[in-house]
């Protein structure tokens, strides 16, 4: 129901790109804690999406970097949630270029 979600609020011509699972420790005291997460990109077009996947190395390079620079408190809640949101995106369109990716959404998230 939530993957519908996202596929409803596609504006013209955006398309998805699913990325691999990560998998990262957090950057908490005791290193105990871990972030297992699954994303769905939305990019401008189909030209963006294809920069999107010739640059995976780069993306997951970075998304790993966030990711585990991250403690639990950092991701704890809605308001953080949306915020390492836009983190991403805002890391994305680095690596990419400007307004190519236009959101992304967390179809799995999980914290232990």
């Amino acid at each position: 129901e939530v993957a519908g979600e996202g596929e409803a609020g596609l504006e013209a011509g955006g398309q998805l790109v699913t990325l691999d699972s990560f998998v990262v420790n957090l950057s908490d005291p005791m290193g105990r804690r871990y972030l297992k997460t699954t994303l769905d990109v939305e990019v401008a077009n189909a030209a963006a999406a294809a920069e999107l996947t010739a640059a995976m190395p780069r993306v997951k390079d970075t998304l790993l970097l966030l990711l585990s620079s991250k403690s639990f408190a950092d991701i704890s809640s809605m308001d953080k949630k949306i915020e390492l949101k836009n983190d991403i995106v805002s890391r994305l369109n680095q690596v990419i270029g400007k307004n190519k990716v236009r959101n992304v959404y967390f179809t799995e998230f999980v914290v232990q």
